[in-house]
């Protein structure tokens, strides 16, 4: 499956500290061979500073840019959710 991760209030708190409960769901996802992708609406080069300082090895992509199978992220209604993407599930955090 692939499966994405928001940075901002998903990965990270409003006080960019880690939130380590949903980085623990990321890597027992990613321990189970899924496709891990990491984006976020600052964009991919804050995506992937982000999972560098984090630790996360991910695909790295513009946020809703692809399907995926799980979203994981703390916004449910953001304009980027109005675009040609689909997800078949997704978690808010």
């Amino acid at each position: 499956m692939k499966i994405a991760f928001d940075v901002d209030g998903t990965l990270i708190n409003d006080h960019d500290q880690p939130k380590y409960d949903v980085i623990e769901l990321f890597r027992w996802f990613q321990s189970h061979g899924h496709t891990m992708i990491i984006w976020s609406g600052s964009g991919i080069d804050y995506a992937r500073r982000w999972s560098e300082k984090l630790g996360l090895k991910a695909l790295i992509l513009e946020k809703c840019s692809c399907d995926v199978d799980i979203a994981v992220d703390d916004m449910m209604e953001s304009e980027n959710w109005g675009r040609q993407f689909k997800a078949k599930l997704i978690i808010k955090v």
